[in-house]
C-alpha cells in the first residue's frame, strides 16, 4: 500500500488530497513516522 517515500525505507500513503502519511515497516509492525500538509517541504531541510 503506498509507494516508496521519499526518504529510502519509507512509504508516503496519500489519505486526503491535503495530507501525505509517511511510514515505515519494521518486522511486520507499521510505524507512523509523519503526517504532514502538502503545503510543507517534505523531507524537511536542515539549516545550514
Amino acid at each position: 500500500m503506498g509507494h516508496a517515500g521519499r526518504i529510502p525505507g519509507t512509504f508516503e500513503l496519500i489519505p486526503h488530497e491535503s495530507y501525505r502519511l509517511i511510514y515505515e515497516i519494521d518486522g511486520g509492525k507499521v510505524w507512523v513516522l509523519a503526517l504532514v500538509h502538502t503545503a510543507r517541504q517534505w523531507p524537511p531541510v536542515k539549516d545550514r
